[in-house]
């Protein structure tokens, strides 16, 4: 049957296998632990990731995997190998419309450049729409134990539309135990204001 997908994290679509292939290609550690600024302390990425093998035990566990990920990405060309492996599985599935949610603001942490991140967006939608026949469309998501109110993901949503990208929604995504859902009502109701849909885990 055609199918829909309607959350899915594109940084979480990238399987292990190629995971380790971006962290050679980037020269990234992959048992280094991670520190960035607005983390209390360095995250530890899980047990066996650096083999392929990752082994969450909590959600802890699980952003260690989503830290480590997110530092192999660094280009347009990276966005789009991913996007590649996603899409094809998407296609297996007979999934013709994907909502897939990607957080620009980690790697704006990561000091990646917005322009390299934009040009893979665009590319991974052309790619989704004339190779697999597939529509592709992103949701921006605030994370909510980093950000204090989403103006940043507003921000960079904005100049992702600017630049092309289609930006359909405004997420709220995050450690559901720091960040009351009530710090970003201002940023939700701007970007109802803006012509975003807007959604939250």
């Amino acid at each position: 049957l055609p199918k829909a997908e309607l959350h899915v994290h594109f940084e979480g679509t990238v399987s292990p296998t190629l995971l380790c292939t971006l962290a050679q290609k980037n020269s990234v550690d992959l048992k280094a632990a991670v520190a960035l600024p607005g983390l209390a302390e360095p995250i530890q990425p899980p047990p066996g990731l650096a083999e392929g093998t990752p082994r969450m035990r909590d959600f802890l566990d699980f952003i260690g995997i989503y830290l480590k990920t997110t530092q192999t990405i660094q280009s347009a060309d990276d966005i789009l190998l991913i996007a590649e492996e996603m899409l094809s599985s998407a296609a297996a599935q007979n999934i013709q419309y994907i909502e897939c949610y990607f957080t620009p603001t980690t790697f704006a942490l990561f000091n990646v450049q917005t322009k390299d991140l934009f040009d893979g967006l665009i590319a991974a939608e052309t790619l989704a729409k004339m190779k697999y026949q597939i529509e592709l469309q992103w949701i921006f998501d605030i994370v909510r134990n980093v950000s204090r109110d989403g103006a940043e993901t507003l921000v960079l949503a904005r100049a992702a539309r600017k630049q092309g990208v289609a930006v359909y929604s405004i997420g709220l995504a995050g450690y559901e135990a720091q960040g009351s859902a009530r710090m970003f009502a201002t940023a939700f109701e701007i970007a109802r204001a803006e012509g975003f849909r807007t959604l939250a885990h």
